[in-house]
């Protein structure tokens, strides 16, 4: 779960925003739990790339 990360780098990050965008470009729906995590939430918003794991982009 997201939710249990306490520390992530930026290439952590980049592989869980890679691995949905290649989903969605084959159709597929690749959906993380826990994505409230502070720390997750902190290096989206960093990288600019926060609206991808927003739950209403997934709706």
């Amino acid at each position: 779960e997201i939710s249990d990360i306490q520390e992530i780098d930026m290439s952590g990050v980049f592989m869980l925003y890679f691995l949905k965008r290649k989903a969605q470009e084959k159709g597929l729906e690749v959906n993380f739990i826990g994505v409230d995590n502070e720390v997750f939430k902190s290096a989206l918003k960093f990288l600019g790339i926060s609206h991808i794991f927003d739950k209403k982009a997934a709706a």
